[in-house]
């Protein structure tokens, strides 16, 4: 699992939206979103709407793209 944190609710869910293709797996709350980013296993990808200025975060990720150009057409 992997927890991000967003200062504004609509724009973080329609990038991460665009990100993986899809809407949240699941929302439990209304400032708390998850995408499954391994099917069939427990890889999840949170969001998480905090308040005020959101600080760097000492987590980092990386997404693999075999064809930038294609992804981004």
């Amino acid at each position: 699992m992997l927890q991000i944190h967003v200062g504004h609710m609509a724009a973080g869910l329609d990038f991460y939206t665009t990100l993986f293709g899809r809407g949240p797996d699941f929302s439990p709350h209304e400032d708390f979103f998850e995408w499954q980013v391994v099917a069939g296993a427990e890889v999840w990808w949170q969001i998480v709407v905090v308040p005020g200025q959101v600080r760097p975060m000492t987590k980092r990720s990386r997404l693999k793209v075999d064809d930038v150009r294609a992804a981004t057409a």
